[in-house]
């Protein structure tokens, strides 16, 4: 996980910095995209009569970019990789977990 205080340092970030980064995801991902997005919503409803569906449109044109961005610049993290299986296995381990309550 990226916010881990483990990763934080292999980044370079201060991990003293996980709540302000929290802070500011929280404040311009959700609460300002969000009203950025009803207001280009509304613009592309009512001022160029793109159709009530123009809007959802424009979100998967937006997630596929996002996506590929993400997909294109974000490494991984695999944790400290002392355990290195498949995903298969992961799932298998997982499923085992749920299914005996131990999770």
């Amino acid at each position: 996980m990226f916010c881990g205080r483990g990763s934080l340092p292999q980044r370079g970030y201060d991990p003293e910095w996980l709540g302000s980064i929290f802070s500011k995801a929280v404040f311009v991902g959700n609460g300002l995209m969000a009203i950025i997005s009803a207001l280009l919503a509304n613009y592309l409803v009512e001022n160029l009569g793109a159709g009530y569906t123009s809007p959802f449109d424009v979100a998967a044109t937006v997630l596929l970019l996002g996506g590929a961005c993400i997909c294109f610049s974000w490494p991984e993290n695999y944790g400290d990789g002392a355990e290195q299986s498949s995903v298969f296995v992961q799932l298998a381990n997982a499923m085992h977990l749920i299914r005996t309550g131990m999770a």
